[in-house]
């Protein structure tokens, strides 16, 4: 079998330097926030030349974040419509969704490339495992 992406030859150069760091997060009690998540910060935001820098767990809690702060800056409010792209993934709806904002049916459909029925099915489950919140 050929690899794809070999995660543990790309690694192995940096093997101990990573099970350090873990072992400092675990012994720490810390997962979230805590030194090793401010230092991380410190230095990608030195890396990337910005003044901040925010670690966050997932692709969904920066999504989520990011609408929070142009609400708060008066760059978007609750009920704006948001487009997302073709090969969008559930996270992107879910962050827009969690500030009020407005995606339609019909939108998703062609953004998606999907059938209007496929979009409301998805929203039913969605909405039936409690993860979306319907406005009409």
């Amino acid at each position: 079998m050929i690899k794809f992406l070999d995660l543990q030859k790309l690694t192995q150069k940096y093997s101990a330097e990573i099970k350090a760091a873990a072992d400092r997060v675990i012994d720490s009690g810390w997962f979230l926030q805590g030194k090793e998540n401010e230092e991380f910060e410190a230095q990608y935001a030195n890396y990337i030349g910005s003044k901040y820098c925010i670690g966050c767990a997932n692709g969904l809690d920066a999504l989520i974040w990011i609408f929070r702060a142009y609400i708060e800056l008066g760059v978007m409010k609750a009920g704006d419509e948001v487009i997302v792209p073709a090969n969008t993934y559930i996270a992107t709806i879910l962050a827009i969704t969690e500030k009020k904002q407005r995606v339609s049916v019909a939108q998703l459909a062609r953004a998606l490339d999907v059938s209007e029925m496929t979009i409301r099915r998805d929203l039913d489950r969605l909405s039936r495992d409690g993860l979306l919140r319907r406005y009409h």
